[in-house]
């Protein structure tokens, strides 16, 4: 963020609220606090996503949601700390039945929200639109019903084609600046013909935003499992394939940085404060939120060991994670 992103444009606007919560933004870097919590309302799916942990049972956790009550509680308790709330982690967030509400409760305080989805779930899109929501990412890989059910299993590409259109288009009948609507396209080898068609889809429908991803082959999916095979599969042959083979093994094109969770966390619906986006079975839990404080868990000194051993990629997890494995061969 730019310094006219976080303050000359509030004020213009003059939105004392997200000039104040952007405040915490300098003060969480200045005392090495996290700026983005991940919050999962529930790591229940209603798709089967052909290289997603939920839908090939690969997390142990329980499936389950969690209670508005408790969510209220955990955002009165970091509603002073975090300026930015990320309410999806393993599941989809719009099959709880109370998530427009979480997302008001957010807003309300100031935060900024985002959330990710497939689309399928989107009955009541005005409250959607109204609810104070700052960014609406919407996972869509394909743009035809062909390509889009290779990969989005269980899914309807008419309905969901229809939930972008009304979105985009309500949203714009009611003059409204947020949510920004993002349409995230991962790109792979049985749709890669249609990266050249988005700039086209956004021009007729109408979204904010359209970016491509990498597809990845995920640790939890291949162990024991032939890499060359998936990747012969689901790996695109332009320019977003993200790993090259060098003999028997697969690496990153690009390789990551530093591991943006450091200074980021995740709450699953029971409030374990877990590690980050790939720890799906929260292994690595330093506490839970509803019976401690935030800043409690996360000067644990467990948490601050871990951390460290992140900065260095030491942990196995960080060894297994798809922003830094070198393929080729089932983990040990």
């Amino acid at each position: 963020m730019t310094l006219k992103n976080l303050y000359f444009d509030p004020l213009m606007e003059k939105d004392l609220g997200l000039f104040l919560n952007n405040l915490k933004y300098i003060r969480n870097k200045i005392f090495g606090y996290p700026s983005d919590v991940m919050i999962e309302p529930t790591n229940a799916c209603n798709l089967s996503c052909v290289l997603c942990p939920c839908s090939h049972k690969f997390m142990k956790r329980k499936s389950g949601f969690m209670q508005l009550k408790d969510y209220k509680r955990i955002i009165d308790k970091i509603s002073g700390m975090f300026p930015k709330v990320t309410l999806f982690f393993a599941g989809e967030s719009f099959l709880h039945p109370d998530i427009i509400k979480m997302i008001e409760v957010t807003a309300k305080k100031n935060i900024e929200v985002t959330i990710s989805t497939n689309a399928t779930k989107m009955d009541d899109i005005d409250g959607l639109l109204k609810s104070g929501l700052s960014r609406l990412i919407i996972s869509l890989d394909g743009l035809s019903e062909k390509t889009y059910k290779k990969y989005r299993v269980g899914s309807d590409y008419t309905k969901v084609i229809g939930n972008i259109k009304k979105l985009c288009k309500r949203k714009k009948e009611l003059g409204l600046k947020k949510p920004k609507i993002e349409i995230q396209f991962i790109c792979m080898k049985h749709n890669q013909h249609e990266v050249k068609k988005l700039e086209k889809f956004m021009e007729n429908v109408g979204p904010d935003k359209i970016f491509i991803k990498t597809v990845a082959i995920p640790s939890w999916f291949y162990k024991g499992k032939d890499f060359d095979r998936l990747a012969d599969e689901f790996l695109p042959t332009n320019k977003y394939r993200r790993y090259s083979k060098k003999g028997k093994k697969w690496k990153l094109i690009k390789a990551t940085g530093k591991c943006g969770f450091t200074r980021k966390t995740v709450i699953t619906w029971e409030g374990e404060v877990c590690l980050c986006c790939y720890d799906l079975n929260a292994e690595y839990s330093f506490g839970n939120i509803l019976e401690k404080s935030f800043l409690e868990i996360w000067n644990s000194p467990k948490y601050k060991k871990t951390r460290e051993l992140v900065k260095t990629r030491s942990l196995k997890l960080c060894k297994e994670c798809g922003a830094s494995m070198v393929m080729g061969k089932p983990l040990e």
